[in-house]
């Protein structure tokens, strides 16, 4: 009869439309890979481009930061030094002060003992003439000495006091005071 050449016919179709499935998935599922992989793509490129921008302005800010913060200690740091060299020539200057005279050379010593004691920082005074002979002489490090007349003319101290005495206001010899120049040996 007549019912046997349908089903194969029919079996013919549904073979036909099996393989087409199958051709249109597997054509399907490559479109799909290729604008997966080419979504995948553009959105990783784009993530890690953002990444690479806030890794270089975050290191921009941090580089910012640091060298404010560095700023911000040297000033802090020159400061107290400042306020440590003010200190260390008030007690300079107290220890210059004209009201012993330049014959009395045992209470200039006294006077540079104790100034030793007060600023642990100096090492020895010495107290010159005009000239830039030694007068006296008062050292942690060394002997003690009184009218030793070294000659000191040559060392850079003296010179450089000597030179700043001549631009200053105030009297670089004992004549103008009564007292002889103070000079940090």
């Amino acid at each position: 009869m007549t019912s046997q050449p349908l089903p194969a016919l029919v079996l013919d179709g549904a073979t036909r439309s099996a393989d087409q499935d199958a051709q249109s998935t597997v054509h399907r599922g490559r479109l799909f890979r290729k604008y997966l992989l080419l979504i995948l793509s553009l959105v990783t490129g784009a993530m890690l481009a953002s990444g690479a921008f806030w890794i270089w302005s975050s290191h921009q800010d941090n580089k910012a930061a640091l060298a404010s913060l560095q700023h911000e200690k040297a000033l802090a740091a020159a400061a107290r030094i400042e306020q440590y060299i003010t200190g260390i020539e008030q007690q300079l200057k107290y220890a210059a002060l004209p009201q012993i005279g330049a014959g009395d050379v045992e209470l200039r010593r006294i006077e540079f003992l104790k100034l030793l004691r007060q600023v642990p920082e100096i090492t020895d005074i010495a107290q010159l003439d005009g000239a830039g002979r030694e007068q006296l002489l008062v050292s942690r490090l060394t002997m003690d000495s009184v009218n030793s007349g070294k000659d000191r003319s040559r060392e850079p101290a003296f010179r450089n006091a000597s030179r700043w005495a001549t631009h200053s206001r105030l009297p670089s010899s004992g004549a103008a005071t009564g007292r002889q120049p103070l000079r940090q040996g």
